[in-house]
């Protein structure tokens, strides 16, 4: 079940950081996350494929094929090309990436055209912290509840607060999506508190309720794992990877 591996490193998203300085941002509820998922299925929306720590790619230029690289994303995010150096590249679609070497390269070609193609993916993955038994990376092999991966993580300890288990959610905007879950209701069987996760989804069980988005990070994310706001956040795993 746990593969031992070097610092593992995901981003969660580019704007959390700004996301937390806001005064008490509120938290979604389960039968939100439900409702928007729904939308997005009935209105055929498919959240565009963001790129991962591991993954290789194929950057290409239509008229500088010299250019032409093969890069795979480091565990700091970063792929470095020629001419431009360092570029981020975790968290973003690859449109994103286009845009943004379309962008650095036009300081050296005139009208540059970029095309970034996914050549090798990593497994989709979510990150669960906090009190359980080995917090880490689990691969989303398939559909898996928030409770499906907290349990693969070995359980929650006796110290959780399962009535106030968070999930951060990039959904596709610049700040993440804060929601929370009821799992010890859910458990009694008193309510529906479970929701699948979605690839990059990090989610947090406390040992105190949680009110606001800014009590996560001014308690727990700054004080427990290294944060890099330069860039974005990165979380700094451990040891373990969850397969």
């Amino acid at each position: 079940m746990f593969k031992p591996s070097r610092t593992v490193l995901v981003l969660l998203s580019l704007g959390l950081g700004c996301a937390a300085s806001e005064s008490g941002i509120e938290p979604k509820s389960a039968a939100e996350a439900r409702a928007e998922s729904s939308r997005k299925a009935s209105a055929g929306q498919q959240e565009s494929y963001r790129l991962q720590v591991g993954d290789e790619i194929d950057v290409k230029f239509y008229y500088a094929p010299e250019l032409n690289e093969t890069a795979i994303i480091r565990p700091d995010g970063r792929i470095a090309l020629q001419l431009v150096g360092e570029i981020s590249s975790a968290g973003l679609t690859p449109a994103e990436l286009q845009s943004t070497l379309t962008e650095k390269f036009s300081s050296f070609l005139q009208r540059p055209q970029v095309a970034v193609l996914l050549r090798k993916l990593t497994p989709q993955r979510a990150y669960i912290g906090g009190e359980v038994a080995t917090p880490g990376v689990v691969a989303l092999h398939g559909p898996t509840t928030v409770l499906d991966a907290i349990v693969q993580t070995g359980g929650a300890k006796n110290t959780a607060e399962m009535a106030s288990v968070i999930v951060l959610r990039r959904n596709g905007t610049s700040s993440p999506v804060f929601y929370r879950l009821d799992l010890k209701a859910h458990l009694a069987m008193e309510a529906n508190e479970d929701i699948p996760l979605e690839p990059l989804d990090l989610v947090f069980v406390p040992k105190s309720y949680i009110a606001h988005l800014n009590q996560i990070v001014e308690q727990y994310i700054e004080k427990l794992i290294p944060v890099d706001r330069s860039f974005g956040l990165y979380y700094n795993l451990g040891p373990n990877v969850i397969k």
